[in-house]
């Protein structure tokens, strides 16, 4: 895998700076690792063949499914990332409301799902 760039969340993220490690702890000083802070831009880069993503497989499921990318089996632990909604109070709407609800149930069902869904 480390044969192309790794593409992962930003420098120094858990992720970024585990994926480091990883490629250090093994002697794999050359290796790559890009890193952004848009998950869509993550997808986009390795759709367009710059590298490979590490990121989790329900951002990438319509990828998968369509067979446009593929999910490899890659034995190392990574950690755990944490993800906020954000928004500005003063001017709060109720979209604003219904959307970041919408988007904490989402990742909280799936935090409930088995590991193997």
């Amino acid at each position: 895998v480390a044969a192309w760039p790794i593409i992962s969340f930003r420098r120094g993220s858990p992720s970024y700076v585990a994926i480091g490690q990883i490629l250090e702890d093994i002697g794999l000083t050359h290796g790559r690792i890009f890193g952004s802070s848009a998950i869509a831009a993550i997808v986009r880069m390795t759709l367009n063949g710059i590298g490979v993503c590490v990121l989790p497989e329900v951002v990438v499921q319509r990828e998968l499914q369509e067979n446009s990318l593929r999910r490899l089996d890659v034995e190392c632990k990574l950690p755990t990332l944490d993800f906020y909604v954000c928004y500005r109070q003063r001017s709060v709407s109720a979209l604003t409301t219904i959307v970041s609800d919408i988007a904490i149930a989402t990742a909280r069902s799936y935090l409930d799902r088995p590991v193997d869904s």
